[in-house]
């Protein structure tokens, strides 16, 4: 959801009036590209410093996994490091912790 800057008190409202009860005010930068078809995000924010996110679309479930096979090999050629689900778990709970130290 692309929310403008002057409409964020708004859209933090509605995120509170839906049940989401976590807020991180953080700035993010970054700049999409495609390559092959893949939708790369090469990001920075303070939380996670610089990063990349891969996306490949794809419209029926049994593709899925194929399509994570092929971001995988992708990554690889380009020599790019790929966080585990567990690594990827473990760094979301520590920056939530950060955020709402009652957990």
């Amino acid at each position: 959801v692309d929310i403008k800057p002057e409409e964020f008190e708004v859209a933090e409202k509605i995120f509170l009036n839906l049940g989401f009860d976590q807020i991180q005010h953080t700035e993010q930068k970054r700049i999409n590209y495609t390559y092959k078809g893949v939708e790369f995000a090469v990001k920075w924010s303070i939380d996670w410093g610089y990063h990349f996110e891969m996306e490949k679309m794809v419209s029926r479930e049994e593709d899925v996994e194929k399509a994570r096979n092929e971001l995988m090999q992708m990554a690889q050629d380009l020599n790019l490091s790929v966080m585990s689900e567990e690594e990827f778990g473990r760094r979301c709970a520590e920056i939530d912790a950060k955020y709402n130290p009652k957990n």
